[in-house]
């Protein structure tokens, strides 16, 4: 648990939850407010929810890195975020990590009344087997989300969805479909109504099930350069 504080590193930690009695751990990592945290060649697994990032009402989660990190197994969601009551995550970033085989999302964010969620950066992720969606930008409250490169299969909803009415998002440079050694995804990239000001560009989404590319959104946007 992270309640607070600047210079913290979380580095090479194994968190196994599978051997609780319910068969399933708590959450593996849970920061309330942070300044900044480093967490870098961890893997967490059989956890509920691997990483969560919850901050407290009217607290700042700020500069949260992750490299190379595995959210493996988790119950309901590898990596979750919820702002709420004038709370704030801000300027984080995830480098090639692993968000798979959850009983939900692999990473999933969202905010509630008050919250904010602004500028949230996935490079190079892999999102594996999630019963529901790989990567989700849940809610309109969540702004200026980059997801560039990363491998999208077998997810049992999208590769990666935006909710209704998410603006300002990059999605580029992905793979989303029939590869890895699984299969496809429902959907590659699911986009709902009233979504605006984002880019799709330069994506391989062939070979999923229902639709490589579902985009509801409307101007201004680019969409272009999509398999």
């Amino acid at each position: 648990l992270i309640t607070n504080g600047y210079y913290v590193s979380v580095r090479y930690v194994l968190i196994e939850n599978h051997s609780m009695p319910s068969g399933w751990g708590g959450m593996g990592i849970s920061i309330t407010s942070c300044g900044d945290v480093t967490i870098e060649d961890c893997n967490l697994m059989w956890c509920s929810v691997a990483l969560n990032v919850w901050p407290d009402p009217s607290a700042i989660c700020a500069s949260i890195v992750v490299n190379n990190t595995f959210f493996d197994n988790s119950q309901v969601t590898g990596m979750r975020m919820i702002s709420q009551s004038n709370a704030a995550i801000v300027r984080c970033m995830f480098d090639q990590c692993w968000f798979s085989s959850s009983g939900q999302y692999g990473a999933r964010m969202q905010t509630a009344t008050g919250g904010i969620i602004n500028g949230i950066e996935f490079n190079g992720s892999q999102c594996m087997l999630n019963a529901l969606d790989g990567i989700s930008i849940g809610t309109s409250g969540v702004k200026n989300v980059g997801i560039v490169g990363g491998g999208f299969a077998q997810n049992g909803g999208a590769g990666v969805s935006a909710g209704a009415s998410v603006t300002d998002f990059i999605i580029t440079g992905i793979r989303a479909g029939n590869s890895h050694g699984l299969s496809g995804n429902l959907v590659g990239v699911y986009v709902e109504s009233g979504c605006s000001a984002y880019v799709i560009a330069n994506n391989h989404l062939l070979g999923n099930s229902v639709a490589n590319l579902s985009d509801g959104g409307g101007a201004p946007k680019t969409v272009t350069g999509n398999l």
